[in-house]
């Protein structure tokens, strides 16, 4: 007797990302973020950009997700130092040429460290600012890397931190005053040079585990933000919201360093419309029309009994 052939297997992802559609109420435009993070005050502003996605999938993938990004570690400026760890890996180590804008006259450090110093600093001058009121950091201790741009921009962060100054605060009420300059040093304390390295290496780290260092590994990232551009132009976010409601991507270990991704289109009412899911893959990326994800009932079950 024959034996049955048993279906082939497929790995568990590494990494699965939502990222919802949906309409930011702050400017009217269709886009995506993080699934999780939009019933958030403080949550992410919608995006529909090829940079933006290599960013948000490859990046900052871990707000609410990830155990050391949870409660007061949700939605907190250490995610985005922490992301700013993994694009300095990608810039600098694996070397993805078309990571930032070409337009951009900033070195890879200026670009890495302005990525939240500049949040750090109009909070601590001006007391305006989003995600948190201190610089939380769940991550465990890091050590040192071996990457020497790296622990430069480290030290030249924290050296810049302590150069911010509380600027002149507005109130006529000197207790309100007090308060606000004790407010705005605290949260320039939070930022310790243990942090602040922790977060950056740790980001770094993940960046490398998501895509270590090989040419194809290069290519994939460099294609992966050419398709996105290119799908993003073509295809807008308010054509495909009545279609489809998240993009989960996800991304495969394939053998040993190498790496693969899929970006399936979630249906938006798959128990009362006839919109199935749509799914590419690194493999073979292509743009679609939402209009092909219509099934005809009728023929798949013409086509069942016929199998049957």
């Amino acid at each position: 007797m024959d034996k049955i052939k048993s279906p082939p297997s497929y790995p568990s992802p590494i990494l699965t990302c939502n990222l919802q559609l949906f309409q930011d109420q702050a400017n009217d435009e269709w886009g995506v973020t993080h699934r999780d993070t939009i019933a958030e005050v403080d949550s992410f502003n919608a995006f529909w950009d090829g940079m933006g996605l290599f960013h948000d999938v490859w990046e900052h993938n871990f707000e609410f997700t990830n155990k050391y990004f949870r409660g007061k570690g949700a939605l907190n400026i250490g995610g985005e130092m922490a992301a700013m760890g993994a694009m300095w890996y990608y810039l600098n180590q694996l070397g993805m040429f078309n990571r930032l804008n070409p337009q951009s006259t900033y070195t890879y450090a200026q670009t890495t460290i302005a990525g939240t110093l500049d949040m750090v600093t109009e909070r601590v001058k001006y007391g305006y600012g989003e995600y948190g009121k201190t610089l939380v950091c769940n991550v465990p201790s890091q050590e040192k890397s071996e990457d020497e741009g790296l622990e430069d921009l480290i030290q030249d962060y924290f050296k810049e931190v302590q150069k911010c100054k509380v600027e002149e605060i507005n109130s006529c009420n000197q207790e309100d005053k007090d308060l606000e300059k004790e407010i705005r040093e605290n949260f320039k304390k939070s930022f310790t040079l243990e942090k602040i390295a922790n977060l950056h290496r740790w980001g770094y780290n993940r960046g490398k585990f998501l895509l270590p260092d090989t040419r194809e590994n290069l290519t994939l990232a460099v294609e992966f933000k050419k398709f996105w551009e290119k799908f993003c132009k073509e295809r807008k976010a308010e054509d495909l919201k009545d279609y489809f409601k998240e993009i989960e991507f996800k991304i495969f270990k394939v053998n040993g360093e190498k790496r693969r991704w899929e970006a399936e289109f979630i249906s938006k009412y798959p128990e009362v419309t006839d919109i199935e899911n749509y799914k590419i893959k690194s493999e073979n990326p292509h743009l679609f029309y939402p209009e092909e994800c219509y099934i005809f009932k009728g023929e798949e079950e013409k086509q069942e009994d016929l199998a049957a």
